[in-house]
């Protein structure tokens, strides 16, 4: 299985309760886009639609079937939607089926090795983590709160967080995403230890989960390397369309899909 595989499980934890006033499109500094509306959250990952023939031939060809697969989340119907562009198909079901077809994958697994690796998961001591906030500078003109989460690992990250009212709709819709987007996290793996290193799914990131909308993030490993990423802009407007299954493409159960990542 491809890393992108995991990397599609754990994407970007926005998401989407019914909006009845406004659809809306996110873009952010690593070219990813999200849109809302329709019941819908759809995220178009960086660089989609990268054309041959660049100075980066080398980089879109180690990833081009990530750039090329599009997934839609509806959590007030708990449904699914994983389209790829590039051979058009799609696969589409609830999060059960979803859930279903990742357990099937790991049955293809040794038993043993898999108890062992649950065993040596379990053995590992659970990291510390600790969440602090201050006010954050206006990111696009909405105010913020920053938080810093500071792990015994060695990890730290730096968010800023929005609940300016004028976000009101995408702050309720992150909240009812983050919870739906954990049951696909946890269906994910092969057993609830191998989150225990993850802050997401800390109690101390509880005020976090429930902050609002997140406009930037920094990550710093072990190391000192650092990554971030920033909402760059917020628009209205979507079309309908957007979140609908392009036509004549074909359909795809959840496990040849996952099976092709």
């Amino acid at each position: 299985m491809k890393t992108y595989a995991w990397s599609f499980i754990f994407f970007f934890s926005f998401g989407l309760y019914t909006l009845s006033a406004q659809n809306w499109k996110i873009t952010q500094s690593d070219n990813t886009v999200i849109l809302i509306g329709e019941g819908w959250i759809k995220t178009l990952p960086a660089n989609a639609g990268s054309e041959e023939g660049t100075s980066d031939d080398y980089e879109y060809d180690m990833n081009e079937e990530e750039e090329n697969t599009v997934t839609m989340y509806n959590p007030s119907t708990n449904r699914i939607v994983i389209i790829n562009e590039a051979e058009q198909t799609y696969a589409s079901g609830t999060a059960e089926e979803y859930c279903n077809a990742l357990r099937a994958m790991r049955e293809g697994v040794d038993a043993a090795m898999m108890q062992q690796m649950i065993a040596d998961q379990k053995a590992m001591p659970a990291p510390k983590f600790l969440v602090t906030h201050e006010k954050g500078e206006s990111i696009l003109g909405y105010s913020t709160t920053k938080y810093f989460i500071e792990s015994s690992t060695g990890f730290f990250e730096e968010k800023w967080i929005s609940n300016d009212p004028a976000l009101k709709e995408i702050n309720h819709a992150v909240k009812e995403m983050m919870r739906f987007s954990s049951r696909i996290v946890s269906c994910s793996v092969p057993d609830d230890s191998f989150l225990k290193g993850m802050p997401e799914f800390s109690d101390a990131y509880k005020p976090i989960r429930e902050a609002g909308f997140e406009l930037k993030s920094n990550q710093y490993d072990e190391y000192g390397s650092e990554s971030g990423n920033e909402v760059i802009s917020i628009e209205k407007g979507v079309s309908s369309s957007e979140f609908e299954i392009p036509q004549g493409y074909s359909k795809r159960s959840f496990n040849d899909f996952i099976k092709s990542m």
